[in-house]
C-alpha cells in the first residue's frame, strides 16, 4: 500500500467526477483522509454520488499521519488512481487500500 496525498484539492474534485463516471473500474464505495496542500480532504463515494469535506488546517498534521483513502469495486484501475492520488515518501503520510467487492446478484 502507498502514501496517499494530493497536492492541492481541486484536480481531487475532478478525480472524483471521473471516478463516479467509471473511469477508474466499477468503483462501488470509496472513502478516506487525505492531505491535499495546505489541508486536508475528507471524501466518501457512493451510490454514484461523492461529497468532500474540508477539514480543519489545524488538524493537517495529524491527518497527515492518520490520512487513508479505500477504494472497494470491481476492475478498479489501481496505477491510474495511484498516480492521482500521489506515493509519497513520507513516513508520516497514510495509506491507499484496493479492495474487490463480493459478487453481487
Amino acid at each position: 500500500m502507498g502514501k496517499a496525498y494530493v497536492d492541492a484539492p481541486e484536480p481531487f474534485l475532478l478525480f472524483l467526477e471521473a471516478l463516479i463516471r467509471g473511469r477508474y473500474g466499477n468503483i462501488i464505495r470509496a472513502k478516506g483522509l487525505i492531505p491535499a496542500g495546505a489541508c486536508a480532504l475528507r471524501f466518501d463515494v457512493a451510490d454514484g454520488r461523492y461529497s468532500v469535506r474540508l477539514e480543519d488546517p489545524d488538524s493537517v498534521q495529524e491527518t497527515d499521519q492518520n490520512a487513508v483513502a479505500v477504494f472497494i469495486g470491481h476492475g478498479i484501475a489501481k496505477q491510474a488512481i495511484r498516480r492521482v492520488i500521489h506515493q509519497k515518501n513520507i513516513a508520516q503520510r497514510g495509506k491507499i487500500r484496493f479492495t474487490a467487492a463480493a459478487n453481487q446478484r
